[in-house]
């Protein structure tokens, strides 16, 4: 049977004593324009994925391909969300990095989210629950935007159950 957590993260909260935590609720403007937008819509489905990438990191400019497949492909998965979050630079250059990802992106310019959601390096990757505990996390680029890659980054990286 499949945990909920990996075994990695989860032995860290054994040996820290804590309790999995919470993805923060710390209001990004979105691409769609709107200022003080949450995660909320993360809340409303059984897992979501948040993607963290920056303008000056190399790995997240060559993760992008990677990433908008598997947004795309999880798009069609019922009770799965995407969400992707461009942060820590000027909004000029956030602007620009959302154009090219497409789609409704967030934005952290000032790395609040990002330091409260306790990211070590970029890209950054979590999966959270309906209720926002944070299931998985890793940093990295995953690779090329191959099928077999992909899905194996679905099922293994994410965490997310057969179901999904």
């Amino acid at each position: 049977m499949k945990t909920a957590f990996s075994r990695a993260s989860l032995l860290l909260f054994i040996l820290a004593g804590c309790e999995p935590r919470d993805i923060p609720k710390t209001p990004l403007a979105t691409t769609k324009g709107a200022a003080g937008v949450a995660l909320d819509d993360c809340v409303a489905r059984e897992r979501c994925v948040i993607a963290y990438v920056a303008p000056w990191c190399g790995a997240c400019r060559a993760t992008l391909p990677f990433m908008t497949t598997v947004r795309e492909k999880l798009s069609h998965v019922p009770g799965v969300g995407v969400k992707v979050i461009a942060g820590a630079d000027q909004q000029p250059r956030l602007d620009a990095l959302a154009k090219e990802i497409g789609g409704t992106v967030y934005f952290d310019p000032t790395s609040m989210f990002f330091a409260q959601a306790g990211g070590g390096a970029v890209p950054h990757w979590w999966v959270v629950d309906r209720e926002g505990k944070i299931l998985t996390e890793f940093a990295g680029s995953p690779g090329s935007p191959d099928p077999k890659t992909v899905d194996w980054f679905i099922r293994e990286r994410l965490e997310l159950p057969e179901k999904f």
